[in-house]
């Protein structure tokens, strides 16, 4: 993957920003910005430890990638320059399988549970606090993702024309 400097930018000023974010709120309000155990307390519906405020956490993380498309479309101009937040739809039928995406959320959220949170809550919360497990578990997850996408950009699996995503693909069609 090539980069530009647009790209790169776009991508600072978001981890700026998503870093900006978890601060403030463990700064002001003493509380760790972890999405896997946001996540699983709104799934175990666990009223005790922040119920409200996870609840809206979550909302917002979900809604305002949708109300932003729905404002400026797939991508946006600003001071002149594009910036493509979204893939087209015909892109994504191309690249993207159903059973990548299960495999990979079902290996996320077991990944997550067993390290203790992923890679924002030790990455982002654990390192900066002095927590050695964070950066081992950091260290441990970057270098499997560099490892697993520099292995999938050579070698292409779970794209369209697969045998198994296709005939799985094709059975879910029959439902939708």
């Amino acid at each position: 993957m090539y980069w530009s400097l647009q790209d790169f930018t776009a991508a600072f000023v978001g981890g700026c920003l998503v870093g900006l974010a978890i601060a403030l709120n463990y700064l002001m309000f003493g509380r760790l910005t972890n999405i896997s155990s946001v996540f699983n307390s709104l799934v175990k519906f666990n009223k005790q430890q922040g119920f409200s405020w996870k609840l809206c956490f979550f909302c917002g993380l979900i809604s305002l990638p949708n109300l932003f498309y729905w404002k400026y479309g797939r991508e946006a101009e600003f001071n002149d320059r594009t910036f493509k937040f979204f893939d087209s739809d015909s892109y994504a039928i191309k690249h993207l399988s159903l059973v990548g995406w299960i495999l990979g959320g079902v290996l996320v959220g077991f990944g997550s549970r067993m390290g203790g949170g992923g890679l924002g809550a030790h990455g982002f919360c654990g390192i900066p606090r002095g927590n050695m497990m964070s950066l081992y578990a950091t260290m441990t997850i970057m270098t499997s993702a560099f490892g697993l996408a520099t292995w999938r950009y050579n070698h292409p699996f779970f794209q369209k024309g697969n045998l198994i995503t296709s005939s799985l693909e094709n059975k879910l069609q029959i439902f939708s």
